[in-house]
């Protein structure tokens, strides 16, 4: 408008325009437990972005609904009615501390041991189970054998997130079965004295079986007479149960006596017709056997049957005889040695010739005829027959004839005795 009011116009076009996003704020970062394999969860749980802006807006989110195991993200977007649009993030957690849950431990089981370690299995003593919400791994500590007595079983339930819980089971391995003895039922020994001492290699010691430690013994003595006696065998095990079982143990003599020394032959000096062995200096043998011996001679005779003789009624002959000790021990074992005796006659006859004798010649003869019935007969004396014999002639001169008498025995023994006949003229 002009001074003089002329007047014109012009128009300008001023325009207010928002190109600002809303102010969007977030939600604190949520925690939650996992309830399931996907945890539902909603805005009441992990809470609601909040925006300020001049215009109208709306808030939302890119949840779904349901979270995995882990780290989410949750975005949150503002958008004015201007088309300005505002995003943040949030992070939703979902984490598994929970534990998992037996629903089944299996019961304590006890079990007879079958070995020093008597192996078993869950399918022996049983399979435990448990829950939750991801997959879980059960497990427990065994090393598949088990020792005498109880065995604490550890079961382990372990879910992926690590979270482990355990149970424990019992696993008593007892024995009741005893101990196996087999014993050699008869076991014979020789006799080696009057008592028999036997030791660890004297006994043949019975097979025992069992799947533990043993322990051996028996009740029999330190020394076995002869003959039989019942031994008890008795083994126990590491829990207290006994076997037993019986031996015979048969001391039995087989061993002939023996002569110390052998008999040798033996030469004595015969005096008598029968000469008595106790008088022949006789040295008399020992004999040796653990229990006692009889001993008997036969002279001259093998014969068994034949009576013996006591050593102070046997008489020898002259020349060789056969002596036949028999040596038998209690037990009935015979020992035989034999001996020679010879009986010999070294011992000349005693000879006693008749006394001297004097005669006087006929008259007119140079000889004189005499024999023993003038002169007599010489004496002898021997255990044995004894020939006498001289060497007398038929017919004696004047002088001296000396009579040489002779005495021979039946060992032909000589001895002699001179006898003087005296022919006087």
């Amino acid at each position: 408008t002009d001074y003089s009011n002329n007047t014109s116009s012009a128009n300008q076009t001023i325009t207010i325009q928002d190109t600002t996003p809303p102010l969007l704020v977030a939600p604190s970062d949520y925690v939650a437990e996992a309830v399931a394999l996907l945890t539902p969860l909603n805005s009441t749980d992990y809470g609601t972005a909040t925006a300020t802006d001049i215009f109208a807006f709306t808030i939302y989110d890119s949840s779904i609904g349901n979270f995995t195991l882990g780290n989410n993200t949750i975005t949150w977007s503002a958008n004015d009615t201007n088309g300005n649009v505002a995003s943040v993030n949030q992070t939703v957690t979902i984490q598994d501390t929970t534990l998992p849950v037996f629903t089944h431990v299996p019961a304590d089981y006890t079990a007879e041991a079958t070995a020093l370690f008597t192996p078993l299995n869950s399918t022996n003593y049983g399979m435990a189970n448990a829950t939750d919400i991801f997959p879980v791994t059960i497990s427990n500590d065994s090393n598949g054998s088990f020792a005498l007595g109880n065995n604490t079983l550890t079961w382990s339930a372990t879910d992926t997130s690590g979270n482990t819980v355990s149970a424990n089971q019992t696993i008593t391995i007892q024995d009741t079965i005893p101990p196996t003895i087999n014993a050699t039922s008869v076991t014979t020994l020789e006799a080696t004295s009057f008592l028999t001492a036997l030791n660890t290699t004297g006994y043949v010691y019975p097979a025992v079986a069992d799947n533990h430690s043993t322990s051996l013994s028996h009740d029999g003595p330190s020394a076995f007479p002869l003959g039989n006696t019942t031994v008890t065998w008795s083994v126990s095990d590491d829990s207290g149960n006994v076997a037993s079982t019986n031996q015979t143990i048969i001391i039995q003599d087989t061993t002939k006596p023996s002569f110390v020394p052998l008999p040798v032959q033996h030469t004595a000096e015969a005096t008598a017709i029968l000469t008595p062995l106790n008088s022949t200096g006789y040295v008399m043998f020992n004999v040796t056997d653990i229990f006692p011996t009889t001993l008997t001679l036969h002279v001259n005779s093998d014969d068994e049957l034949d009576p013996p003789v006591a050593f102070s009624d046997a008489l020898l002959s002259l020349g060789w005889n056969l002596l036949t000790w028999s040596l038998t021990d209690t037990s009935g074992n015979l020992s035989i040695a034999y001996e020679l005796a010879y009986i010999e006659d070294t011992t000349p006859p005693v000879i006693t010739a008749p006394s001297d004798y004097t005669v006087a010649l006929p008259q007119n003869q140079t000889s004189i005829s005499l024999n023993s019935t003038d002169y007599g007969i010489a004496t002898a004396t021997d255990i044995f027959d004894v020939t006498i014999t001289n060497n007398a002639p038929l017919s004696f001169s004047q002088g001296v004839t000396t009579i040489i008498w002779n005495a021979i025995d039946y060992s032909n023994n000589t001895s002699t005795a001179n006898q003087t006949v005296t022919v006087n003229p």
